[in-house]
């Protein structure tokens, strides 16, 4: 679904950032891998994955990044526009969050 919907946005146009959360078994899948590189070839910008202790019990990498982490790239990626945004709550205008 994820692979649909950003084989639809404007690059050239739209920034993302990517923020994967999922188990050291998902993480480490070959196809998975392969999807990550060609994102950031792609240009998208991804946050983590962390290393750590997951949602399934068990340690590994995978694990989603702190929500502080995710905003500081978010603000960094948008710091280049003009227009102060609204965003999931934040006030992003293009200073650290």
């Amino acid at each position: 679904m994820a692979t649909l919907i950003l084989s639809t946005i404007n690059r050239e146009k739209t920034q993302v950032v990517l923020a994967p959360a999922m188990n050291d078994q998902m993480w480490n899948q070959p196809s998975n891998l392969r999807n990550v590189a060609l994102a950031e070839q792609d240009g998208f910008k991804q946050v983590g994955s962390e290393v750590g202790w997951q949602a399934c019990r068990h340690t590994g990498t995978g694990r989603m990044s702190e929500p502080e982490d995710i905003c500081r790239v978010v603000c960094e990626t948008l710091a280049p526009l003009r227009k102060p945004r609204v965003m999931r709550g934040y006030f992003i205008d293009g200073h650290p969050c």
